[in-house]
């Protein structure tokens, strides 16, 4: 029943509309001819209902200069790949007034692969596609769209067929497509002139982050990456991924081909992005490994501190001294989390002026400003110091309490 369903799940129509899901049940158990099998599935839900296919279509019109449809020349390793295409609606029609952005992702040949026979199964083999070449962001103009990429040295020699699968998506739509005629292999078609490893910049948490700081307990992972003949993601050769390894533990590293994501319209520059997992408090080491398609590779290392303890770096209140109102910001160590903010406002004597007390998340390492207007709250100042204190509390409770000066002034 699961092969006859999937059979018409992407069919269409006459009118080449997509299948609604009493009309894919329907024909999925007919085709199994009323057996039992078939009796046992039933639709809960409306019939009438359609999966949310993609309204339009992406559609490759040439490679290299000549038409898609007809291309007959393989792609060798290190070989500049250029790609023209446009998106399309059910009838082939130009989409002109489409504009938005397009993910393509270019794959290897597909390979075999087998199971491991859990279960007191026998293994058996299967076909799998999934070795990633180039993952692109590229803008569409008109409906129109245009990238280029450079195929790794390192790709499967064997001659066969490669993928690139489309999603694209403007403001109101969407967009999905595939081209399967893209034809790789052969040895590489020139020697690499690109001896010099990627530009590697590296950052934990924010941008503004430099080696040896301190950062959250589970810290993301920013890395802008640069070569003149792309990075490689492709995994096909051992050794030859982004890699991550954490306090020199081998054993535990990670591999982050598919995190990675190309600058729009460019297949030189490009970005991971990843969470790396909680990590205990102190000092630790991170080395970041990465190789562009000519095989050439960068090492990079950076250390930082882990503290889980909620702590205020600084308190900023602007402006002050100030006669109307004042924004208060608390600078703490927890990047992005959510807080309970609470301000406590007295005079040089100790009696509570005013207190505030709100939720919020934090614009990274800060939390949002919080403004206080005594003469909102009807609150009478005399001219001179006030001292106020911030409490902030975390989603696992921890604490944390600092202290500044206001100064008021008619």
């Amino acid at each position: 029943m699961n092969k006859s369903f999937f059979k018409y799940v992407f069919e269409t129509d006459a009118e080449g509309n997509k299948l609604r899901m009493g009309d894919i049940i329907r024909l999925a158990k007919n085709e199994l001819g009323g057996t039992v099998n078939a009796a046992k599935f039933a639709l809960l839900g409306d019939p009438a209902l359609q999966i949310s296919y993609p309204q339009y279509k992406v559609k490759t019109l040439e490679i290299n200069d000549q038409p898609a449809e007809q291309l007959t020349d393989t792609i060798k390793p290190l070989s500049l790949v250029s790609v023209w295409g446009e998106i399309q609606n059910i009838k082939g029609e130009k989409q002109s007034g489409y504009n938005g952005i397009l993910y393509p992702s270019v794959y290897d040949k597909s390979t075999q692969a087998i199971t491991l026979g859990n279960g007191g199964q026998t293994p058996f083999s299967y076909t799998v596609q999934n070795s990633i070449l180039f993952k692109g962001n590229v803008s569409i103009k008109s409906g129109k769209f245009a990238y280029s990429f450079k195929v790794p040295k390192e790709i499967n020699y064997r001659i066969g067929n490669g993928l690139i699968r489309y999603y694209s998506k403007d403001a109101n739509t969407d967009a999905s497509g595939s081209f399967t005629q893209l034809k790789l292999g052969g040895s590489p078609n020139s020697s690499a002139t690109d001896l010099t490893g990627p530009t590697v910049r590296l950052f934990l948490d924010n941008e503004n982050f430099v080696s040896g700081n301190q950062v959250s307990k589970a810290p993301l992972l920013i890395a802008y990456l640069e070569d003149e003949s792309g990075i490689n993601t492709s995994g096909s050769a051992v050794g030859h991924d982004i890699t991550v390894i954490i306090d020199n533990k081998t054993d535990g590293m990670l591999i982050l081909n598919p995190y990675f994501q190309s600058i729009q319209d460019s297949y030189k520059d490009g970005k991971v992005l990843f969470q790396l997992p909680d990590l205990d408090d102190g000092v630790h080491a991170l080395k970041f490994k990465v190789w562009d398609l000519a095989n050439n590779s960068t090492e990079t290392e950076i250390t930082f501190t882990v503290t889980s303890k909620l702590t205020i770096k600084k308190l900023i209140s602007y402006p002050n001294p100030f006669s109307e109102y004042t924004d208060i910001i608390a600078e703490h160590n927890r990047y992005g989390e959510k807080m309970t903010v609470n301000i406590e406002i007295f005079t040089q004597q100790g009696v509570l002026v005013d207190e505030i007390k709100t939720g919020m998340s934090s614009n990274g390492f800060t939390t949002q400003p919080i403004r206080w207007n005594p003469g909102l709250n009807n609150i009478r100042l005399a001219p001179g110091i006030y001292h106020y204190r911030v409490r902030l509390t975390a989603v696992d409770g921890s604490t944390a309490i600092k202290t500044g000066q206001l100064i008021f002034q008619r």
